[in-house]
């Protein structure tokens, strides 16, 4: 099961120390369960899906199963995107949008890896990154 969805609006909601992630995982107990393809909208991703593969732009990958992570990946880039599995459902990095994470930004690979070091290190996230005329 490949959730696509953010927690906005009306609805249930994760607990503040909960990720989106491993509180929709817990809703579907028994799924194999990744959430990836949620943090730019569906128009962006079929317009930067033609990109050459230097220039592909991330799609974050958060998953609790290998096998399933794997195909996750697999089909981020049969769809003309980089995979960037970020960490286990408990711990993922785009849990709402809020000042300083990556939700609706257009990130490559290389400003990917900044990123992921920020966080991994305590640090502020770096400025988001401009890809005009990518």
């Amino acid at each position: 099961m490949i959730d696509t969805t953010s927690q906005l609006g009306p609805g249930p909601k994760p607990a503040e120390s909960q990720s989106a992630a491993a509180f929709n995982a817990a809703r579907m107990p028994g799924a194999s369960y990744a959430k990836s393809f949620n943090t730019l909208t569906a128009a962006f991703q079929e317009q930067a899906a033609r990109r050459p593969k230097e220039r592909r732009v991330v799609q974050w990958l958060c998953c609790g199963d290998d096998e399933a992570n794997g195909i996750v990946a697999g089909l981020i880039e049969d769809a003309g995107h980089e995979p960037w599995t970020w960490a286990a459902l408990s711990s993922a990095l785009c849990r709402r949008p809020r000042p300083g994470v990556v939700y609706g930004e257009e990130y490559l690979l290389a400003d990917t890896i900044e990123v992921v070091r920020a966080a991994r290190e305590g640090r502020p996230i770096p400025d988001t990154p401009s890809n005009e005329g990518v």
